[in-house]
């Protein structure tokens, strides 16, 4: 009985779960489309509504992480071309929205691992909306932002993967956002679409972490740096291959 009432359990809240992300994924498509504040402020209110809700887990509060992801969605949705792909970002954004979810009141049985998919995808996003437009046509306004989404997102992914935050993860947190950032430009002026250049940012960060990480627990090798450094370059020489043919 017991075990049927936890189906039960689990069962409504992946519907509560799942409505809420899909509410969450039509607003932006609606805020970044119509381009109108009153729809941005409804964005805003109902993205404000789910953290509030669904923030169980006092430990790690990653505030930053989410106020990054709300702006890349609003961002994507709102500078795409065409309704095709504003229908994509937002289908995605909701299912992303699903995945912070269940992390954060551990309906996912490895939280860390939803976390970090949810990092990921908002170092892709970032890379991909830079090299969807023309570096040369950026507002220069944006770069701080921008900088600012990866270092909030990085310093509370920190504090998450290590169960707290320190002067040294904040010095790294800076390093691997000016890094990211270097990347994220040299990407978006090589000769091949935005999703390449997104999957080359995206190869960096996940092969960086993992070297930080690795530092930061005491763990680190020398084969761990040249084997993630081949696999790098082997994965990058891959998407050039790839995009010529």
């Amino acid at each position: 009985m017991e075990i049927k009432k936890l189906k039960l359990a689990l069962k409504s809240q992946t519907v509560l779960l799942s409505a809420n992300a899909l509410v969450f994924g039509a607003l932006a498509f609606i805020a970044g489309t119509s381009r109108l504040f009153f729809w941005i402020l409804i964005y805003l209110a109902d993205a404000a509504y789910i953290r509030l809700k669904f923030s169980k887990n006092e430990e790690s509060n990653p505030n930053l992480l989410f106020a990054s992801f709300l702006f890349l969605v609003v961002s994507l949705v709102w500078f795409s071309q065409g309704v095709d792909v504003a229908v994509l970002v937002s289908i995605i954004s909701a299912i992303l929205m699903f995945t912070f979810l269940g992390s954060q009141i551990f309906y996912f049985s490895k939280s860390k691992i939803a976390f970090n998919v949810f990092y990921q995808a908002i170092i892709f996003g970032i890379a991909v909306y830079f090299a969807s437009v023309s570096p040369f046509d950026v507002w220069w306004g944006a770069i701080p932002l921008i900088f600012y989404a990866i270092y909030g997102s990085t310093r509370d992914y920190l504090r998450i993967e290590t169960g707290g935050f320190d002067r040294r993860k904040k010095t790294y947190s800076l390093i691997f956002s000016l890094l990211a950032i270097e990347c994220i430009w040299l990407a978006s002026l090589l000769p091949f679409g935005f999703l390449n250049s997104g999957a080359i940012v995206l190869i960096f960060s996940v092969m960086t972490n993992d070297v930080f990480l690795r530092h930061l627990s005491g763990k680190i090798k020398k084969e761990d740096i040249i084997k993630n450094s081949v696999i790098m370059a082997a994965l990058t020489i891959l998407i050039f291959v790839v995009s010529s043919i």
